[in-house]
C-alpha cells in the first residue's frame, strides 16, 4: 500500500522544481508445502505405504559391498513446510530544483523500518539520504561558442545509505525443524539457524562522489569520468561467540571498510558512412580499499590465516597471506621463517605447540582485481554485425596447487611432484617435503607441512584478459517477411570465452582455481550458440 504526493511546478522562466513525497508499507509472505507419494500404481490410482523410519536408520547394510552405513533417506527431502514473512514500513521524499536549465540541485530523504532489524528504535529508524548538484557548463555563454563541445557537465553528490540484514540474521531465534530419526522411535527436533540479536541494525554507507559527463566533436566522442570515496560501517559478517552460551558464532554486524576509486567510459564513433560503421566503447575501473576495522574471529592458529580469506585491520579485503617458507633442513622437516629470521618447524596439534603468529606471515596481495579494463568494438557492414568484447582483470593474486607426492598415488600429479626428499642431502636440490618415519628423529606433524603448502613461493600474479563475447549478426530484409508480419529479423552467431592469456603463465586460467588453497576446478568451457530473432 502506497500513498505518494507529486509536484512540478515552473516559477517563471528559469525556475523549475519538482518532487515526490510518499508512505508506503509492504508485507512479504512465502509459504510452500512439499508432499510425496511413494509405490503409485498408476492402473489402480493408489500408493503403497513405505517403512520410512526403517530407510531412515543408520546402520548396517545388508550387503558388505555398500559400505559401512546404508544409504540414508532424509525425510525432509520428501515433506517439508516452510514459511516467510517480512514486513516492511516506508517514508521517503525526493526533490529536484533547476535554475536556468544550468544548474540542478537534487536530494532525497528515506526512512525504512522492518521486523529484520533489533528492538532498539536507534537501530530501526536509521534515516538514508543524499543530495547532489550538477553544473550543465556546455549551457554557459562561455562555451556556446565552442563548436566542438556537445555537452559537458559537472556532478557532485554525497549520502548516505545502507542494506537490510539478510533472512538468516535478525531480532529472533531462527529454528529449523527436522525429524530426527536416529532414536527408534523419531522426534522432531530443531537446528538453529542464526542465534537472536538484538543489536543488528544497518550495514551503512556514506558516500561521495564526483562526476563528469562530456561529448564533443558532434557527439563523435563521448563519455564519463567519476571519482568517487566510500566507507562502510557496521558490514554484516560472522563472529565467534562464547560457546557456554550454546553458540559458536552468529551473524552481526562486524566491519568498516574504506573504497576509494576512479570509474572511466570512453565512447567513440570511429568510422560513420551509408553501409560501414565503426563503434568503440572503453571502460576502467580502478578500486583501493581497506579494512578499517574488523571485530576478532575465533582463528587460533597460522593456518587459520593462510588458508582463508579473514578480514584483517589496514590490509584490503580478501587479502591473501602466506608462510614464508624456507625449505627442508637436513632431516627433510619443512620449516618457516619468522619475522627474525628463526627457523620453525610448526606443530599445531597436541602441548607442544610451535607456530608463528600474524605478524610473522607474508601478505601477498588481494585475491579480488584492483583493475578491470573492458574493450568492446561494433562494426556494421551491409547487413552484417560484428562486436567483440575483451576484458582484462589485474592488480590481483592467486595461489597456486604445489606440486604434491600424494598426488602420484590417489591423483593426477604435477610436474616435479616425484621429486621429494628421501634422504639426507636431498634438500639441497629440492624443497618439496616427503614421507618421513614415524618415530624417527625426521619425523613431524602433518600441520608442518602446511608451510610447503601456503608457501609465498607458490603466489602468483593473477593478470589476465579474456574474450568474453564475439556476435556475428545478419540481418534478413525481405519483402517476404514483410508480408508475412515478420520484422527485425536476425540470424545471430555467438561464441563466449573462446579466447585468454594469463600474463603470469598461460597455463592456469584464473577463473578455474581455488585463489587460496590453489586447487584447480574445471576450466570456463567456449560457449557457442546459433539464434534466431524476429518481432510480429
Amino acid at each position: 500500500m502506497r500513498g505518494q504526493l507529486n509536484l512540478n511546478k515552473d516559477f517563471g522562466t528559469k525556475h523549475n522544481l519538482s518532487g515526490i513525497a510518499g508512505i508506503e508499507q509492504r508485507k512479504r509472505t512465502e509459504s510452500g508445502i512439499k508432499s510425496s507419494y511413494f509405490g503409485y500404481d498408476g492402473q489402480s490410482l493408489i500408493n503403497k505405504p513405505i517403512n520410512m523410519q526403517a530407510l531412515s536408520q543408520y546402520g548396517s547394510p545388508a550387503f558388505k559391498e555398500t559400505g559401512l552405513l546404508a544409504a540414508t533417506f532424509f525425510i525432509e527431502d520428501y515433506f517439508r513446510e516452510t514459511s516467510l514473512d517480512r514486513r516492511f514500513m516506508s517514508y521517503y521524499a525526493q526533490g529536484t530544483y533547476i535554475y536556468d536549465n544550468k544548474y540542478i540541485a537534487t536530494g532525497s530523504f528515506r526512512i525504512d523500518q522492518s521486523n529484520l532489524f533489533g528492538a532498539d528504535p536507534a537501530y530501526k529508524n536509521k534515516p538514508l539520504w543524499s543530495v547532489g548538484a550538477s553544473w550543465r557548463m556546455h549551457e554557459e555563454n562561455f562555451l556556446k561558442t565552442v563548436r566542438w563541445l556537445d555537452n559537458l557537465q559537472l556532478r557532485i553528490a554525497t549520502g548516505f545509505n545502507g542494506n537490510v540484514p539478510s533472512t538468516v540474521s535478525g531480532p529472533f531465534l531462527l529454528l529449523s525443524t527436522i525429524i530426527n530419526t536416529i532414536p527408534i522411535v523419531p522426534v522432531a527436533s530443531s537446528e538453529v539457524l542464526s542465534a537472536e540479536n538484538q543489536s543488528i541494525r544497518w550495514e551503512t554507507t556514506r558516500n561521495f562522489n564526483v562526476g563528469l559527463d562530456y561529448a564533443l566533436f558532434n557527439n563523435r566522442i563521448s563519455g564519463t569520468v567519476d571519482f568517487y570515496n566510500k566507507r562502510a560501517e557496521d558490514v554484516f559478517g560472522a563472529v565467534s561467540a562464547d560457546p557456554t552460551t550454546g553458540f559458536n558464532g552468529y551473524n552481526a554486524n562486524t566491519a568498516s571498510i574504506s573504497n576509494n576509486g576512479v570509474e572511466l567510459m570512453v565512447n567513440s564513433i570511429n568510422v560513420k558512412t551509408q553501409r560501414f560503421n565503426w563503434q568503440t566503447q572503453l571502460t576502467a575501473a580502478f578500486n583501493h580499499n581497506k579494512v578499517l576495522k574488523v571485530m576478532p574471529t575465533d582463528a587460533k592458529t597460522s593456518v587459520d590465516m593462510v588458508s582463508g580469506l579473514l578480514a584483517q585491520e589496514g590490509y584490503p579485503i580478501n587479502g591473501l597471506f602466506s608462510y614464508r617458507y624456507g625449505g627442508l633442513n637436513e632431516l627433510g622437516q619443512p620449516f618457516v621463517y619468522n619475522r627474525n629470521k628463526e627457523k620453525k618447524v610448526m606443530n599445531t596439534n597436541g602441548d607442544q605447540i610451535v607456530d608463528v603468529d600474524f605478524n610473522d606471515l607474508v601478505f601477498s596481495g588481494t585475491t579480488t582485481p584492483k583493475y578491470t579494463l573492458g574493450l568492446n568494438n561494433q562494426f556494421s557492414l551491409g547487413n552484417f554485425d560484428l562486436s567483440f568484447l575483451f576484458m582484462y582483470y589485474g592488480g590481483h593474486v592467486m595461489r597456486v596447487q604445489p606440486p604434491d607426492p600424494d598426488d602420484v598415488a590417489f591423483s593426477y600429479p604435477l610436474q616435479g611432484a616425484t621429486n621429494f626428499w628421501k634422504k639426507p642431502g636431498d634438500e639441497n636440490h629440492t624443497d618439496i617435503p616427503g614421507y618421513p618415519v614415524s618415530g624417527s628423529p625426521g619425523d613431524y606433524d602433518y600441520t608442518g607441512r602446511y608451510a610447503y603448502t601456503f608457501a609465498d613461493k607458490f603466489v602468483r600474479k593473477a593478470d589476465y584478459i579474456r574474450l568474453r563475447d564475439l556476435v556475428l549478426t545478419y540481418h534478413l530484409k525481405s519483402a517476404f517477411l514483410k508480408r508475412s508480419g515478420l520484422t527485425r529479423t536476425q540470424l545471430r552467431l555467438q561464441a563466449q570465452n573462446v579466447f585468454h592469456y594469463t600474463f603470469s603463465g598461460n597455463d592456469i586460467d584464473p577463473e578455474a582455481i581455488d585463489p587460496i588453497s590453489g586447487e584447480r576446478r574445471l576450466p570456463v568451457e567456449p560457449f557457442y550458440s546459433f539464434s534466431l530473432y524476429t518481432n510480429f
